[in-house]
């Protein structure tokens, strides 16, 4: 087991190419692994750029803008010999993807030979019942859909002796040999996924770390605003907001971790 991955976990300040095993790394995000017979190494294609601005005439050439970007990187993964999977639980984010893969592969802009979704339903669990939107999807774009049940996610004994690191959102041994199975019975090499898409397009404003930016820049009135409605919206103090989002990022990991609280 790798220490630094457990220390890093239980205080937030995990480092992202580390997982629980000393042997076993992860690809960093923004970089590629290449391997050859003679060993392999790591390159970074992407990383952000603080300093650049985008700037359009009007609120119809950002969303224009945005589904190019959106569209290219779906062709970008469903170029592929083969079938394409994708969970689908009929909120915004896996919604989005499902309808707007469909669309490539109906204007053959992928070469992707058919697209196939898949659900996730749990017992015990009828508050939160989304087969409704599910179908509304599946209806809409007359996609094949397969709903995986887990009968005993809820069971106390489950959920202590299945649960996985570093991934809290998939912790479900059952739902993980199911979704393997079916992978391995479509042939399908990409599993498309709308798995934290509320931090990619921050749909939580509970805090909005873009104001640790704004501080930066000394933009404070635009921090104020940003507090107010975030504040607002999250039902949270002014000073919190102003706390996690423009403040916490900049603290050294150490101060983070000393500051955390206690699990």
């Amino acid at each position: 087991l790798d220490d630094q991955f457990v220390a890093g976990f239980l205080t937030y300040t995990e480092e992202s190419d580390r997982t629980p095993y000393n042997s076993i790394r992860a690809v960093r995000p923004g970089s590629l692994v290449i391997v050859n017979p003679n060993g392999y190494r790591t390159e970074p294609f992407w990383a952000p750029e603080p300093d650049k601005t985008i700037h359009y005439k009007s609120d119809s050439d950002y969303a224009e803008a945005f589904m190019e970007l959106f569209q290219e990187g779906l062709a970008s993964r469903m170029n592929v010999n083969g079938p394409v999977l994708a969970e689908l639980s009929g909120g915004l984010d896996s919604s989005s993807i499902v309808c707007t893969a469909n669309l490539l592969l109906q204007r053959r802009q992928v070469s992707a030979t058919s697209l196939h979704t898949v659900s996730f339903q749990y017992d015990g669990a009828s508050s939160v019942d989304e087969s409704w939107f599910m179908g509304l999807v599946s209806k809409k774009t007359q996609l094949p859909n397969v709903i995986l049940r887990d009968e005993h996610i809820l069971s106390p004994q489950h959920m202590m002796t299945l649960s996985y690191a570093p991934n809290p959102h998939r912790w479900c041994a059952s739902t993980f040999e199911q979704s393997t199975q079916l992978f391995h019975a479509l042939g399908a090499q990409v599993l498309l996924s709308g798995m934290c898409g509320d931090h990619v397009f921050v749909n939580d404003v509970s805090h909005l770390s873009v104001m640790s930016y704004h501080l930066t820049r000394g933009h404070l009135g635009t921090i104020h605003r940003l507090a107010q409605l975030s504040a607002q919206y999250a039902n949270v103090s002014y000073w919190h907001t102003i706390w996690l989002g423009a403040i916490w990022p900049w603290l050294p990991s150490g101060l983070r971790a000393r500051l955390s609280p206690k699990r």
